[in-house]
C-alpha cells in the first residue's frame, strides 16, 4: 500500500499472494505509483524494516554509504540506536552481550535527502499515521479477513475496500 499522509488517502494498493516476499514486485509497484502521482509531488518515501558515533538525547547516530547487489549506485543509510523505555521489565538474557543489545531499538533509513541524521530520523520516524491507516484497513474494513476461491475475486474485494476507505 502507498499512502499520502497529508491527504489521509491511499494512493495505490496491490494484493499479493500469501507466499510473496516483502520485495516481490516492489519496483513495478513503485513505477505504477509514480504513474499515479508525479515524482515532483512527492516529498518523502518511507519503506517498511547499534550503531553510534553521535549521541544525542541517548540516541546514537551514524551513516554509511551502501550499494546492494543490483543497485546502480550506493545509497545513504542513516543508522539509529535509541534506548528502550525505562521501567519495562525484560527477561534476563543468557549471554551478557545480548542483554546489552536488547536495551536498544535499532533503525536504518535509506534516503537520498541531504538533511542531518537527526532530521532524517525525526522525519522518517513520523510514520505513525501510515501505520494507523494500515490498522484501519486491516481491522475496521476487514481487509485481512476475506478469502475467496479465485485470486481475482480477492483482488476485486481488496480494491473495493481501498475505495471505501477513501
Amino acid at each position: 500500500m502507498a499512502f499520502c499522509d497529508e491527504r489521509k488517502m491511499v494512493v495505490n494498493a496491490w494484493m499479493r499472494t500469501g507466499n510473496s516476499a516483502n520485495s516481490t514486485d516492489a519496483i513495478d509497484f513503485l513505477k505504477e505509483t509514480l504513474s499515479i502521482v508525479s515524482p515532483d509531488e512527492i516529498g518523502l518515501v518511507r519503506g517498511d524494516a547499534g550503531f553510534a558515533n553521535n549521541v544525542i538525547n541517548g540516541a546514537g547516530y551514524a551513516e554509511i554509504a551502501y550499494q546492494a547487489h543490483g543497485w546502480q549506485a550506493p545509497r545513504r543509510i542513516v543508522l539509529v540506536r535509541k534506548p528502550k523505555q525505562e521501567g519495562v521489565t525484560r527477561q534476563k538474557e543468557l549471554f551478557p552481550d545480548y542483554e546489552y543489545l536488547n536495551r536498544f531499538e535499532y533503525a536504518a533509513y535509506v534516503t537520498n535527502l541531504g538533511e542531518s541524521m537527526i532530521s532524517i530520523h525525526r522525519r522518517y520516524n513520523q510514520r505513525g499515521e501510515a501505520e494507523n491507516r494500515i490498522k484501519e484497513l486491516k481491522y475496521d474494513f476487514g481487509r485481512d479477513g476475506f478469502s475467496m476461491q479465485k485470486f481475482a475475486g480477492m483482488e476485486a474485494a481488496f480494491r473495493l475496500v481501498m475505495v471505501a476507505f477513501i
